[in-house]
């Protein structure tokens, strides 16, 4: 089973609970699941799993955005949070989801 590292743990698609797991069910359905529905509905065999787990760095592209006053932000790809950046930054951590946004300023 591979381990996907991610910056925030999504919540599970049969409860409130953070997922522990990327998994499809007996039925070949997909979602993401908290230990106690993992064990309920993905039984072994069912195909490819993921493990998941807080504390990794997603790297991601992001387009640095000028406004009229010369004040530069960027925008996650991932959560749509959008935060600050010095006009010479090239890369910046999401203050949301923790993923680490490399920035082409020349864009």
């Amino acid at each position: 089973m591979k381990t996907i590292y991610l910056g925030k743990l999504p919540k599970c698609v049969d409860c409130k609970n953070d997922a522990e797991y990327d998994a499809p069910t007996r039925h070949g359905h997909w979602g993401y699941r908290c230990k106690t529905h993992y064990n309920k509905f993905c039984p072994n065999g069912t195909g490819t799993k993921f493990k998941l787990s807080m504390g990794g760095i997603i790297k991601v592209e992001g387009i640095m955005i000028l406004d009229d006053w010369g004040d530069a932000s960027v925008i996650c790809p991932l959560c749509d949070n959008e935060q600050s950046i010095e006009v010479d930054g090239v890369a910046i951590y999401c203050t949301n989801c923790g993923c680490y946004i490399k920035v082409d300023p020349f864009c």
